[in-house]
Order: C-alpha cells, then structure tokens, then sequence
C-alpha cells in the first residue's frame, strides 16, 4: 500500500507544475524569456523528447531488474517507469515558462499523468 501511494505522488507531479505555473502566471511572474520565431521549433524538440520518455517507460523500466532484501525497494521497476512516464510534464512546464503557452502546459501535464497512470 504504502508504494502505490508514492506510485501516485509520482504520477500527479506533473498536475502539480501546471498548478505551480499557473499560480506564477496569476502573479504576472513568468515573461516571455525566448523569442517566439523559435516556438515550434522547441514544441517539436519537446514532443519528440515526449515520445521519447513515454518508449523508455515502457521498454527500459520493466527490464531492470528488482533487488531483494531490502526493506523498501528505492529501485523499484515501476517507480523508475512512472519517473520516465512523468517527463513530459516537466517539459510541459518548461516550455510554459519559456513561452506562456498555456495549451502545451495542459496537454504535457495530462499526457504525463495518463503515462504515469499507466505504468
């Protein structure tokens, strides 16, 4: 019980940054720090680092292996799966704060929690 309560701690960061960027935004914190000519240049570059996050918690975390005889298991398969599934909201969240773009925040934060769900 108490792993599937850290499992879903992990899953919701993403849902957490969104909150975190938002609340910035309200407090007119977050500028627009990168030109604009270069958005879909780093939303592309994002999408695929994305795609790239959610293949490696599926292939790469199942396949480490777990190690007996500890008493909590830190190296757990599906913690690093649910860590990896969770990337895309941190890019979601920087790519807000490079642009403002509250869509990609939105969309980055709940693909992330839908991967980590998964996992």
């Amino acid at each position: 019980m108490p792993q599937r309560i850290i499992l879903w701690s992990l899953a919701a960061e993403p849902l957490l940054l969104a909150v975190i960027a938002y609340v910035l935004k309200g407090f007119g914190a977050i500028p627009v720090l990168i030109s604009p000519s270069l958005y879909d240049t780093m939303l592309l570059a994002f999408v695929l680092l994305w795609l790239a996050s959610i293949w490696a918690s599926s292939r790469i975390g199942p396949r480490i292996p777990v190690r007996r005889g500890l008493g909590f298991q830190a190296f757990h398969p599906q913690i690093i799966s649910v860590l990896l599934a969770t990337i895309p909201g941190m890019l979601g969240f920087i790519h807000f704060i490079l642009f403002g773009s509250d869509w990609v925040l939105l969309v980055f934060a709940l693909g992330a929690l839908a991967a980590a769900a998964k996992q």
